[in-house]
């Protein structure tokens, strides 16, 4: 029972070090174009700065749908 206490724990703080991990990825300011850059590259940023959004629902209908 010990040992499963634990590895909860470590898991537990492996969880929390990744959600952490995300949070700063997406406070990371996001590069700007150059002069002269459009279309593929504003396509390309704009669904970078969507990708968070998106997983972190996705994460959260897994979760309430169990």
């Amino acid at each position: 029972m010990a040992e499963f206490k634990k590895e909860l724990e470590r898991l537990t703080e492996r969880i929390a070090a990744e959600r952490q991990r995300i949070r700063n990825q997406a406070q990371r300011p996001v590069p700007q174009l150059q002069k002269g850059e459009t279309g593929n590259a504003q396509n390309i940023l704009a669904a970078q700065q969507r990708a968070p959004a998106a997983t972190h629902n996705a994460s959260r209908a897994r979760v309430t749908s169990k």
